[in-house]
């Protein structure tokens, strides 16, 4: 998050690698990878000095480009004294980052999460720790089958449990709807809007590779079609992989109606985190159980995991085409910060 990137070090694990992020005197954000290439401490445990970092080990200093500027004691610098720098950009109210190549950056492939801090919307923001895969938790944000069970005292009623999905798969997307009429209003949107009967609800998702998800959530009293008596919000959700079992997961809740009440928009952010959280008991118990499978036993598919498995379709093919160095236009590389 941006907030969190300051003048102080800012050490995050991404992708496996060790990164640490600060901000120059101009504001802007520098990510550089975490090691000092001289003795490999940590650079996150240094300081900032002017729109440089100080290696508290040696007193080496580095700028934002990696190149080490001094050395107390030694005139001379060697050229490949340098960290890896890499790529950074704050946008929508997030700071991205490139893990891969440097030459091979392009912001505009950055997926459009505009509503976050577009003209008409309020956004409420967080973060959440995963202890898993974040594949897992794409499979949990693309099985809504799951809200009448893991989320009956928030998002999720039984009713709006038993309504199939329409699934549109594609190469480099997934797209679902689901259009629940006359059905009960969960907690979360009592809270959110006192609904005094049942409503017309409905969701429409995307998966946006290789790992955010945007859910455009509708529900006005049943019959009306009238958005003035109901709610709108979109939840953007961007995972960040920390390890190949650990996930940054960073979501913004950008919504059109009653932007003025900060109440509203204190339940929307208490409800739904507690709705992530519960989410995060499930994910982390299914993480530990195909940890110890010995020998790993197949997962076995059912109906509703058809819009998961087209994600891991999508991941597999790109996983494929990484591999044999050809990168496709519209997949979106970049991890979240």
């Amino acid at each position: 998050m941006p907030d969190e990137v300051r003048r102080e070090p800012l050490g995050r694990m991404i992708c496996g690698e060790a990164l640490v992020l600060f901000r120059r005197e101009d504001g802007s954000i520098v990510a550089l990878q975490d090691q000092c290439p001289h003795r490999k401490y940590a650079l996150s445990k240094g300081r900032v000095e002017g729109s440089e970092i100080v290696c508290l080990y040696h007193g080496l200093k580095f700028n934002g480009e990696g190149r080490c500027t001094f050395i107390p004691g030694q005139d001379r610098i060697p050229d490949t004294l340098k960290a890896r720098v890499y790529p950074t950009v704050e946008k929508f109210g997030w700071v991205w980052i490139w893990m891969g190549d440097a030459g091979s950056a392009d912001e505009s492939r950055i997926p459009d999460f505009s509503l976050n801090l577009a003209p008409g919307w309020k956004s409420v923001w967080g973060y959440l720790k995963i202890e898993g895969d974040y594949r897992i938790v794409l499979d949990n944000f693309l099985d809504l089958t799951h809200i009448g069970y893991v989320h009956a005292a928030t998002i999720g009623n039984a009713p709006a449990a038993a309504v199939p999905m329409n699934v549109e798969p594609g190469e480099d997307y997934v797209r679902f709807t689901r259009f629940m009429v006359d059905v009960p209003p969960p907690p979360t949107f009592l809270k959110a809007v006192a609904f005094t009967g049942n409503i017309d609800r409905s969701q429409k998702a995307r998966f946006l590779p290789p790992s955010n998800f945007q859910n455009d959530i509708r529900a006005v009293p049943t019959g009306t079609n009238d958005d003035a008596r109901g709610l709108r919000f979109v939840v953007n959700n961007s995972l960040t992989p920390e390890t190949e079992n650990s996930t940054h997961y960073f979501w913004a809740i950008p919504r059109n109606y009653r932007i003025d009440d900060d109440a509203t928009g204190d339940v929307i952010r208490s409800e739904n985190a507690r709705a992530f959280e519960e989410d995060k008991a499930v994910i982390e118990i299914q993480q530990k159980m195909m940890e110890i499978e010995t020998p790993r036993t197949p997962i076995i598919p059912i109906k509703a995991d058809a819009a998961a498995l087209a994600m891991r379709r999508v991941l597999e093919r790109l996983e494929r085409l990484e591999a044999g160095h050809a990168q496709p236009q519209s997949d979106t590389p970049r991890r979240n910060d």
